[in-house]
């Protein structure tokens, strides 16, 4: 072999890296697959879905968002759209808004389930309450079913 043909050949690369990198890449694509097809969507536990359907109910009224407070609401309490802003308007001016700052002792039965929810309003936000809410799961989600002020 001439000096020419050693340089030449040293200069050329294995291919062994190249596929050995590819192997890799195509394990890790696969495991994110597999993770994705097996990751439970929200990944909340039903405990965690009924204190969210509070939260977005109480986020709704803040708004004065009615299709959204219909939304985390069960059909049994939801009245009128002016009834349900116009009694969120008086409880704004009267206490300000209203704060969630904790759900616990959620307990489940079948569809149906209750929770302490603890909450403040802005006029007086040293002052804690604590409401028994019950829930209903309806078309899937849960749902509040209890109107507390």
């Amino acid at each position: 072999m001439t000096p020419e043909e050693q340089v030449e050949s040293e200069d050329r690369g294995s291919i062994g890296p190249f596929i050995a990198g590819a192997v890799i890449f195509g394990i890790v694509v696969i495991g994110i697959a597999v993770s994705t097809f097996f990751r439970s969507g929200d990944g909340l536990t039903e405990e965690g879905r009924v204190g969210q359907s509070v939260i977005a109910q109480n986020d709704a009224l803040q708004r004065h968002a009615y299709a959204d407070y219909v939304a985390s609401s069960c059909r049994a309490i939801i009245g009128p759209e002016q009834n349900v802003i116009a009694a969120q308007d008086k409880s704004e001016a009267a206490r300000g808004n209203r704060y969630v700052e904790d759900v616990k002792d959620v307990k489940i039965t079948g569809d149906t389930a209750t929770a302490a929810v603890t909450y403040h309003y802005m006029k007086s936000e040293d002052t804690k309450l604590t409401a028994d809410v019950s829930f209903v799961k309806e078309d899937g989600s849960w749902r509040v079913c209890s109107q507390y002020q």
